[in-house]
């Protein structure tokens, strides 16, 4: 967990501030430590629920890898939060949310969702051992849930 919260500690820092100075090597190097980060974290757990889910996303819709599995963390996060017993790691969970959400907002997954809402989603979700991954068991109806959610904007 220690990881995973570093790099997107790092991440929500750098991205919002590299947009206005993308030539900015402290920045940048901030991400790639984020990147590293988040790789290890990986290379622990495995990927998972956002992953699972963002397979259609770009097969389908033809949507960049690292946007596709963005637009649901949001979503699959509040459901880290709501199964979360320990109250430092929930509040961390629902501050990196609120400040991910921000961020996506203002990016071009605003603009990406905005292009899916239109488009049918409801089970969409390709058969995925991502999903044995996920910190617990997750069904068909609240991966429609997570998808109405994240494609309506309402995180």
């Amino acid at each position: 967990i220690a990881l995973a919260f570093r790099a997107l500690d790092e991440a929500l820092y750098a991205l919002p501030l590299l947009k206005g100075r993308p030539d900015d090597m402290s920045l940048r190097s901030r991400m790639q430590g984020a990147s590293v980060a988040a790789g290890l974290a990986i290379s622990q757990t495995h990927t998972a629920l956002a992953h699972a889910i963002s397979y259609p996303f770009t097969l389908i819709h033809g949507i960049p890898h690292g946007i596709a599995c963005s637009i649901t963390l949001p979503a699959i996060s509040q459901l880290a939060v709501a199964q979360e017993t320990d109250d430092v790691i929930r509040e961390k969970i629902s501050s990196s949310i609120r400040r991910l959400s921000e961020l996506l907002k203002e990016a071009v997954v605003d603009a990406t969702i905005k292009g899916l809402r239109e488009k049918k989603h409801d089970g969409m979700l390709i058969s995925s051992h991502r999903l044995e991954n996920f910190s617990f068991s997750i069904n068909s109806s609240e991966i429609n849930k997570i998808l109405n959610e994240s494609l309506s904007g309402m995180i």
